[in-house]
């Protein structure tokens, strides 16, 4: 992305999902929780005997009542198992997408406050991403996400299952919630003990923080990825140091728009980002909640200025940020390139 420049983002005029969704793509933010449909709810609602789902129970109209539907989702996970179909039905739908490789994030905190062992939940996410790859993909690896507001003592409860219980597939850790609750620095030294033991840095930042937000998660928590970042447009400078530094940012349109983060009526700053040479990629983030593919973000990103050479790069920047091991993310690169090389917009 590094030297991509203004004159090459043009607006590409109306693009529909359908244009990109046979196109192979990977999508590096995703969260399990926020991927469960409503049917795959009301059928553990039902096995549950609890009530199923009425109609306004998931609605919200900013982050903090984004953040009660979450966990309103999270409450029906309440086995392993449960994590197990999720991950099967997230395969299912990232397959009919088009994703061939996804980084998904979890919520483990969540789920051990409320009686589950982490070891279980790890291990039925490894289940089911052995049986999404079996069943033709796409690859999944995992970041398990820390809650920012609970603190950094529960933080380090999480760092310590990670470490009693490794599993292959899980090979980042994260922290998101709410971005001004607790300063970073009080998270560096457990990030510092998790990176030493081999874990990627994967964190929130810049989605409804301060533009130091984002300098922060990577000075001071070692972020090899930002989630969002979008506040980072409003600082010349650090723009410049994130091209400098090569750092990516997963930006997430249409959950930058449901949760207000980037409210209706301004430009959303992607196409400024792009434009600085900051290497961006794109996410569905929350995509039953936000009612969105990776596809139809790519569609959005054409509508917010990309033209289909910036579209190429950013789909291309998926792979050579990914957490994949340097031989599985040069295949994946590959993969992507060729595909995206030899396609036409009409081709959709």
């Amino acid at each position: 992305m590094a030297g991509t420049g203004a004159r090459q983002i043009a607006a590409s005029g109306v693009r529909r999902a359908g244009e990109f969704r046979h196109l192979p793509k990977a999508d590096l933010h995703v969260h399990l929780e926020g991927s469960l449909s409503r049917a795959l709810l009301c059928r553990f609602a039902h096995r549950q005997g609890t009530a199923g789902l009425r109609a306004h129970d998931l609605a919200f109209h900013d982050f903090d009542g984004f953040l009660r539907a979450f966990a309103r989702v999270c409450s029906f996970l309440r086995r392993p198992l449960d994590f197990q179909l999720a991950v099967q039905a997230l395969g299912r739908r990232l397959r009919r997408d088009g994703v061939i490789h996804a980084e998904v994030f979890f919520s483990p905190q969540v789920h051990t406050r409320r009686g589950l062992k982490y070891a279980d939940l790890a291990n039925a996410l490894e289940q089911g991403a052995r049986l999404v790859q079996a069943a033709g993909g796409p690859s999944m690896l995992f970041i398990a996400d820390g809650v920012r507001q609970w603190g950094v003592e529960p933080f380090q409860r999480l760092l310590a299952d990670l470490e009693r219980h490794p599993f292959p597939s899980v090979v980042g850790i994260g922290l998101g919630g709410l971005e001004e609750a607790i300063p970073s620095r009080a998270f560096a030294p457990a990030f510092a003990a998790a990176r030493a033991r081999g874990l990627f840095a994967v964190v929130h930042a810049g989605e409804t923080g301060p533009p130091a937000a984002v300098l922060e998660a990577v000075e001071l928590l070692g972020a090899c990825r930002v989630g969002h970042g979008v506040a980072a447009s409003q600082d010349g400078e650090l723009l410049r140091w994130l091209r400098r530094r090569k750092v990516t940012l997963d930006v997430c349109l249409t959950s930058n728009r449901r949760t207000g983060a980037c409210p209706a009526g301004r430009p959303h700053p992607l196409a400024g980002l792009v434009g600085a040479g900051v290497p961006v990629t794109l996410g569905s983030d929350d995509p039953a909640l936000f009612h969105t593919t990776l596809s139809g973000e790519y569609a959005r990103a054409a509508a917010c200025g990309l033209d289909d050479a910036a579209l190429r790069r950013v789909a291309g920047q998926a792979a050579r940020a990914s957490l994949l091991p340097p031989h599985a993310r040069r295949r994946l690169l590959a993969t992507l390139e060729a595909a995206w090389r030899a396609w036409r917009p009409e081709d959709g």
